[in-house]
């Protein structure tokens, strides 16, 4: 970040997050946001209420409140009344407890990006891979699982991993039903609907932060020089309370908002809350609801193993998180194998 603005009563401002008779309170409302989200480090139980009730509870004024707003679209990113204030107190202690301090940690990313990733690991495996297969059933019998696709083609396995998250849960048949808590989980699924969107500017330089507005695309960054000159900003913003994207309009109106000098050349995004195998965006939880997510409400079942960022022991959410699980998985499905087999021999 090499430059910093801030979209706030009404106008851009590039000295302040906040008007000089909410300095006070907005320098209150920062203190008790990093005191929590240390503690929640340590362990407390912090945030469990909603992010609005919190706020609340700080009385933070209104520009802290479209800051935070802004962050929470790269944090909580949902219902502000349903998700738990912990989503946005834990991305904000990964370095000092501020918001701004969140993206001091996205320092490094994947050469090649996930695809090419994935790419690799399937050709070292010699995996099997079947694309344009959804699967709409899994049943569990007395000796292995029953995987049928929508297409009616069935693959049986000793012991299956359903790697998919919460939200596309709700489209598959399980035979048995899921119980508990993973039955609640299905069926409730998560609140996880951030929109991300990414702007193709000239006339901007790379390295500017802009934050605010209350709604739409609340956050955007200038993230790196495209090889004709231009600039490349990821911007972000959350599909909840009250707003229905539509773009163009929306990164129209972000661009102008947040860089008044530039002028937008091209735009795309993906419809994450629309694609039916996401049906959301990362994982978010609902307020009191804590054990549908838990790693711990998502054991093992005979022949079916799960594995999700958005049941991961730790950094849920993320993409280490998708790792963590993963590991996790493959060591209980291999477990399972081991034990299965001799008790056969």
């Amino acid at each position: 970040v090499t430059d910093r603005r801030w979209f706030h009563t009404g106008a851009l401002h590039r000295t302040s997050p906040v008007p000089p008779d909410q300095q006070q309170a907005h320098d209150a409302a920062l203190a008790a946001i990093a005191r929590d989200a240390k503690a929640l480090k340590r362990g407390a139980a912090v945030g469990r209420e909603s992010i609005k009730d919190y706020l609340d509870s700080i009385a933070a004024p209104a520009a802290t409140r479209d800051l935070v707003s802004a962050w929470w679209t790269v944090s909580g990113n949902g219902d502000k009344t349903r998700v738990p204030a912990a989503e946005f107190l834990a991305s904000a202690s990964y370095h000092d407890g501020s918001p701004d301090g969140m993206c001091e940690v996205w320092a490094e990313t994947l050469e090649g990006g996930v695809q090419t990733l994935c790419e690799r690991m399937i050709a070292a495996e010699g995996i099997d891979v079947r694309f344009h297969h959804p699967v709409a059933a899994i049943a569990q019998n007395g000796a292995s699982a029953t995987i049928t696709c929508a297409s009616g083609q069935t693959f049986q396995a000793h012991d299956a991993v359903l790697a998919t998250g919460l939200n596309p849960m709700a489209g598959i048949t399980f035979s048995p039903p899921l119980s508990g808590v993973k039955a609640e989980g299905r069926s409730a699924g998560h609140l996880g609907r951030c929109v991300k969107v990414w702007a193709k500017l000239t006339g901007v330089a790379p390295g500017i932060l802009a934050t605010g507005g209350g709604t739409g695309i609340e956050w955007m960054f200038t993230e790196r020089r495209t090889s004709d000159g231009a600039a490349f900003a990821v911007g972000f913003g959350v599909a909840a309370n009250g707003w229905v994207p539509d773009f163009p309009r929306d990164v129209e109106q972000a661009s102008a908002r947040f860089f008044p000098e530039a002028r937008l050349l091209d735009w795309d995004w993906h419809d994450w809350a629309g694609d039916p195998f996401a049906r959301g965006a990362w994982v978010a939880g609902i307020v009191g609801q804590d054990g549908l997510n838990a790693a711990e409400s998502w054991q093992p079942e005979p022949h079916l193993t799960f594995a999700s960022s958005d049941i991961a022991a730790s950094e849920a959410g993320w993409f280490e998180a998708a790792i963590i699980s993963g590991q996790d998985a493959a060591r209980a499905s291999a477990a399972k194998l081991r034990i299965d087999l001799l008790t056969e021999l």
